[in-house]
């Protein structure tokens, strides 16, 4: 196994939530596990095992993956998002192309999966879901906070605001609650004076971590469109992990990650649903005691290590394991 060669194209830097994710703490859980990993395609003396590349497409991408199949290279694709924010990296008859070319598939949620089966075809895919962001060391439980205000917070790129913004009359209905938004991109400016009650701040890779832990909750939804619905969980799993309990909505990945954490009264399906849930941690020992369940289960199910295990069995395509489509239980 430590002789396996992998060879992995992420997006974008560190800066590209999805890269930072599923290849830079990837290949660095990889590293440790003893697997010979690398990033990007300088410097490489001879072809690879395994060649992953994650969702961005241009030609000379596929030519690289052309070369790399023709040399016998095992190919395996990461797709993460669907729509837009898929096109974003892989345009449609490139993406088309490297579908046609590769060994395997891999998403970050089952509903991914099954819908690139329904619409593209594809017969070999896994589902491995995200792991915890920010390079996690062991679960931090930070003393609870008392008194008002209750800070809530939303944390995403600038383009999915839209999923918060149908449920921020009802946080700002509640009384004693302030929601918190920490965003990514250029809109920021926007969406400030669209939404004055809402406390922004910007996301910054280094101060993310300790601005996330100023806050009580995290209110997480993915209730918008067919392709929202699908998306992963690496937002719940990363609040939970750094000490702040998510509230979210009741769509497929955050329901069954809900589940399996043990804090399923946190998720909401409307309204009303969303008052009783964060009421229902309003108090600081509701939430220490949401996250002394969920804790050590996000981390049994989520560290960047249980994901290099997955990915692994993907790269060496192991009959016994792969596909997996849907997280270990």
């Amino acid at each position: 196994m430590t002789g396996t060669r992998l060879l992995l194209l992420p997006a974008g830097d560190r800066n590209t939530a999805s890269s930072r994710i599923r290849v830079y703490q990837l290949h660095e859980a990889l590293l440790r596990l003893g697997i010979a990993s690398r990033i990007g395609l300088d410097g490489l003396d001879g072809p690879a095992d395994v060649l992953f590349v994650q969702k961005r497409l241009n030609a000379d991408r596929l030519a690289a993956v052309a070369a790399a199949r023709a040399a016998g290279t095992r190919i395996v694709y990461d797709v993460d998002d669907l729509g837009g924010a898929l096109r974003y990296w892989a345009p449609e008859a490139l993406f088309e192309a490297m579908l046609a070319r590769a060994d395997h598939v891999t998403t970050a949620s089952a509903e991914q999966g099954e819908w690139l089966a329904h619409a593209y075809g594809i017969r070999h895919w896994s589902a491995i879901a995200n792991s915890i962001d920010y390079a996690p060391g062991p679960p931090v439980l930070p003393a609870p906070r008392a008194g008002d205000p209750l800070r809530v917070v939303w944390f995403g790129n600038d383009g999915n605001f839209r999923l918060m913004v149908p449920h921020l009359a009802t946080l700002l209905g509640m009384a004693g609650v302030q929601p918190v938004a920490v965003v990514a991109g250029r809109e920021l400016g926007k969406l400030r004076k669209a939404h004055p009650a809402v406390e922004f701040h910007a996301w910054t890779l280094a101060g993310f971590v300790p601005l996330l832990q100023t806050c009580d909750l995290a209110v997480l939804a993915h209730d918008g469109d067919a392709d929202d619905r699908r998306k992963g969980n690496n937002r719940m799993v990363t609040a939970i992990h750094y000490g702040v309990p998510a509230v979210v909505s009741d769509t497929p990945e955050y329901a069954r990650s809900a589940a399996r954490l043990g804090v399923a009264e946190a998720v909401f399906g409307d309204p009303a649903g969303l008052r009783r849930a964060v009421a229902g941690l309003r108090r600081p020992a509701a939430r220490l005691a949401y996250l002394r369940r969920a804790q050590p289960a996000a981390w049994a199910a989520y560290s960047p290590e249980v994901a290099a295990r997955q990915f692994l069995r993907v790269f060496l395509g192991d009959p016994d394991t792969t596909p997996i489509h849907a997280p270990e239980g």
